[in-house]
């Protein structure tokens, strides 16, 4: 049985209110005026982006094409990472929203609010890594009201499907701790994980008690990222162990279980990931 400690009442589950702020805005209003920025930003650099590739490779063509500009004759691919300059224009002018982690929700994002990117949740502070799929708090945030809790501890996970031993089963998720896979290449496992940072975080968050928020990515024709982000709410970590992946490599899961009095999953997404994974091991 893990020892639960005592977590802030804030942080216990119960749905953050959308109170308005001293400049009297509601926290649900600067939550568009946040993603209305970054949208901003985000468009202008894919702008800058575009007329940049396109004065390299009228360069190129002016000193007689693209053999000559590389080795072996490939081309040089531009940068496209727009989403990540906006995210970093938006720190230097600190007007990312949630800029302190926290535990539970926050105030103006709904359970069911969908994200087009992971850049987006960056801005928001719901999840502030753009790549990493664990959110946790480190050792600077011990003390204070968190001062019977062991830290590392997680704040919030992303189920991005990019990890073949993870299982979804809405209220139940068996999640995948991070490190050891290509993520550059097919994302499979390539190497053993360790039990630090966000592993180490997850495992805390059991003995700890506190709540997880989850957010589970899904393919999308709509978005400019080809997925969208549904905020599902709030689980509790209630098992963690080691075993053996589906690659052979050692590999951390966490059993996690979703919170009652939370409103009903309304993405009908989660059911059908489940549905692909399951054809998908027959084709």
């Amino acid at each position: 049985m893990p020892v639960t400690a005592a977590v802030p009442a804030c942080c216990a589950g119960v749905a953050a209110e959308d109170d308005a702020t001293p400049t009297g805005k509601s926290a649900k209003l600067r939550v568009k005026e946040t993603l209305r920025a970054f949208n901003s930003h985000y468009l202008h650099f894919v702008q800058e982006e575009q007329k940049r590739a396109q004065a390299a490779i009228q360069e190129i063509e002016a000193k007689g094409g693209l053999k000559r500009q590389t080795k072996g004759g490939k081309k040089k691919r531009p940068s496209k990472r727009p989403d990540l300059k906006a995210i970093t224009k938006m720190q230097e002018m600190n007007a990312v929203l949630y800029q302190e982690k926290t535990i539970g929700h926050l105030p103006g994002l709904d359970v069911g609010d969908q994200f087009y990117s992971r850049a987006e949740m960056v801005v928001l502070g719901i999840h502030s890594h753009w790549l990493n799929g664990i959110d946790y708090m480190g050792m600077k945030y011990q003390g204070k009201e968190y001062a019977n809790l062991t830290f590392p501890l997680a704040t919030c996970i992303v189920m991005s499907g990019i990890y073949e031993d993870d299982l979804d089963k809405a209220d139940e998720i068996i999640y995948t701790g991070q490190g050891g896979n290509d993520l550059l290449g097919n994302h499979r496992q390539i190497g053993s994980q360790q039990l630090k940072r966000g592993n180490l975080a997850l495992k805390n968050s059991r003995k700890n008690g506190n709540p997880v928020r989850v957010i589970r990515g899904h393919l999308s024709k709509n978005s400019y990222t080809g997925k969208v982000y549904t905020y599902d709410g709030l689980y509790k970590v209630v098992d963690d162990w080691v075993q053996n992946g589906v690659q052979g490599h050692v590999v951390f899961k966490f059993k996690l279980k979703r919170l009652e009095g939370q409103p009903s999953l309304t993405t009908s997404e989660v059911y059908l990931s489940i549905e692909n994974k399951l054809n998908s091991l027959y084709i």
